[in-house]
Formats: structure tokens, C-alpha cells, sequence
């Protein structure tokens, strides 16, 4: 008996035409630079052009990045009321962890949401490099809380917390060639903390790295597919660390009923009139 399975296979290789993955990656290339240019020409009063560039890749992984995603700019909090540095893109969980706080245009992310941390200037270089493992730093030293997960079946341990990515983007590069000795030097000086996973030159392509191995850059893409396998590979690096762990907030509500309990104590110290 023939399957349908059987059928459709048989159809598929009778009817169906081969497409070339290179040209629908080129057209898909094509059309994340348009979308950038189009951002780029129609940001109204950016202050600086590092403003526009955050405003473009944000646009760029709103667009292409899986919903369960969301990318913005904001500080990263934790339960004990630590701060990071502004961070000028963070992807974070929109499905299963809350929106902290948006005050004033800022936006305030639960340490515990942030799956990766990425920083924008015009050139790669190694101060550039330098500083956006600065400021993932200041979001991988933040505490993150952890619960466990409740199912019809019983209930998941808490799951342990993964490294958050970090990655630098960049217009043009401040090396010629880009990717030699100078930027692996540059890469190999982060410490730990400061490490970058990922990165997109666009003049010069994007780069990802493997530090379990040892080695700064493990994958290069060139310049006429920089965004694109850098989109894609983000993609690949984010499906990698699965779902962010539960948020316990009960931590995060002790500080605000803390606070409440000590303006009404001192509110009935006050002596009457």
C-alpha cells in the first residue's frame, strides 16, 4: 500500500521546482538593508546617529525575530534594585516574564526576561569592543530569581539560569581588513564577563564565537550577507538558551510592600495636632 507520505515525496519530485537558498538569503539580505534605510531616513530628531542606529537594528529584530521575542532599549533590574548600564538593545521574553516599568521613555526590564544585551556604534574597533563587554557586564553581575514551573502533570524544577548573550553592531569597521590579528586581539582581551558571543559589521560581514573552544571567532559571514546571517544566527544562538526561567516575583513585590509598610508606620508616629 503506498503511503501518503509515499505520494506526496513523489510529487514533490516530479512537480516541484529547486529554489536557490543563496538568492532567496541575497533577497532577504536586500530587504533588511531597505528596511534599515528607510528607519535611517525617517527617524525624526534623533539626537545622535547612535540613536538612529539603535532605532534601525531594533526595527530590523522586531521585524524578523520570532514573536516570542521583543527588542528595545532599556535598563536591566533586578530584585534587590540593582541597575545596569542603559543597554541600547535588549531582547527579552514578552511571553512568560512582565514588562517591569516604562517611565519617561525608559524602559525597565526584570533581569530575569533578558536573553541578550547588544550595543551599537558606527565602528568596530577595539575600544568598541571594549566597552559593549563593559556593559553586558553590568547586566550579567544582576541577581536573577528563578521558580518552579506548575503543569498538569505536577510541577518542573526551577530551571538554572544560562550565560545572557551579549554582541556588538556596527556600520563600518575602524580595521582594514576586519576580521584579522587586531580584532581577535581585541576579542581574546575580554575577560569573562565582558565576553561577546556575537556581531554585525555591516561594511564587513557578521561574526559569531565559540569560547567553549577556546577560540575568539569561530564563524565568519562576508559583507554581502552581513545582516542576514547575523539575523539568522541570532536566531540559532537565542533557540540555543530554550525559555527564560520563571520569574519569582514575590521578590520583586517584598521591596514594594516594604515600602508601603514603612510610609504608613510613619505616617501613625506623627504626633497630633
Amino acid at each position: 500500500m503506498v503511503s501518503v507520505a509515499n505520494l506526496a515525496a513523489a510529487y514533490c519530485m516530479s512537480e516541484c521546482k529547486n529554489v536557490s537558498l543563496h538568492e532567496v538569503f541575497l533577497g532577504l539580505q536586500k530587504e533588511m538593508f531597505q528596511r534599515m534605510e528607510t528607519v535611517r531616513k525617517t527617524v525624526e530628531h534623533a539626537p545622535s546617529m547612535g540613536d538612529e542606529g539603535e532605532a534601525e537594528w531594533i526595527e530590523l529584530f522586531q521585524h524578523f525575530l520570532p514573536k516570542r521575542y521583543q527588542a528595545d532599549k532599556a535598563f536591566v533590574v533586578d530584585s534587590n534594585g540593582r541597575i545596569s548600564q542603559q543597554q541600547d538593545i535588549v531582547i527579552f521574553d514578552r511571553q512568560y516574564s512582565p514588562f517591569l516599568a516604562k517611565l519617561k521613555k525608559c524602559h525597565y526590564i526584570p533581569a530575569e526576561s533578558v536573553y541578550a544585551v547588544l550595543e551599537v556604534k558606527q565602528d568596530l574597533t577595539a575600544d568598541h569592543i571594549d566597552y559593549a563587554g563593559e556593559k553586558a557586564a553590568s547586566v550579567r553581575a544582576l541577581h536573577r530569581t528563578t521558580m518552579p514551573i506548575r503543569h498538569a502533570g505536577g510541577t518542573f524544577k526551577p530551571r538554572e539560569h544560562f550565560t545572557i548573550l551579549a554582541g556588538l553592531l556596527c556600520h563600518a569597521s575602524g580595521w582594514k581588513p576586519t576580521f584579522r590579528k587586531p580584532f581577535a586581539a581585541a576579542m581574546n582581551a575580554l575577560e569573562v564577563a565582558k565576553r561577546l558571543d556575537f556581531g554585525c559589521c555591516l561594511e564587513a560581514g557578521s561574526f559569531f564565537t565559540n569560547w567553549e573552544t577556546g577560540l575568539p571567532v569561530s564563524r565568519i559571514s562576508d559583507k554581502d550577507t552581513s545582516s542576514v546571517s547575523f539575523v539568522l544566527g541570532i536566531i540559532h544562538a537565542l533557540q540555543g538558551l530554550g525559555t527564560v526561567p520563571a520569574l519569582d516575583m514575590n521578590a520583586y513585590l517584598t521591596p514594594l510592600l516594604q515600602a508601603t509598610i514603612r510610609v504608613q508606620e510613619k505616617g501613625r508616629k506623627r504626633p497630633e495636632k
